[in-house]
């Protein structure tokens, strides 16, 4: 399957857990302005299932952009691995740690100018 193909199925994957998610939001009691009103909003299963894939997906994409910037500072990946899953179980803590990390280790990314004139 070629990047367009796995983009349209990610898209038709994205409405599917979407569109009732959205619908329920519509029906829901509750709302973002107090906690009490958050907790009544995901009371709903269709809504909690919308924040869930939200937080899952967010925490995915934070976790895969910690890889690709280690590998270009030059890394290691196993200083990678603990963020990634403070990163997935707590969100901004491994994002934290990451940076902790990448500011402690490695401070400036490699560049292709920079290995080839190494090498």
């Amino acid at each position: 399957m070629d990047r367009y193909g796995s983009a349209f199925v990610g898209a038709r994957a994205g409405v599917g857990l979407c569109a009732p998610a959205g619908k329920a939001l519509g029906e829901a009691k509750g709302g973002f302005d107090t906690l009490q009103n958050v907790a009544s909003l995901f009371a709903n299963p269709w809504v909690l299932l919308g924040g869930w894939v939200h937080y899952l997906a967010f925490d995915l994409f934070i976790g895969c952009w910690e890889v690709v910037d280690a590998r270009e500072r030059g890394l290691s990946h196993w200083m990678v691995v603990p963020c990634l899953l403070l990163t997935f179980l707590f969100g901004p803590a491994g994002l934290l740690l990451y940076f902790g990390i990448r500011l402690a280790m490695s401070p400036a990314p490699r560049t292709a100018s920079s290995t080839s004139a190494t090498s």
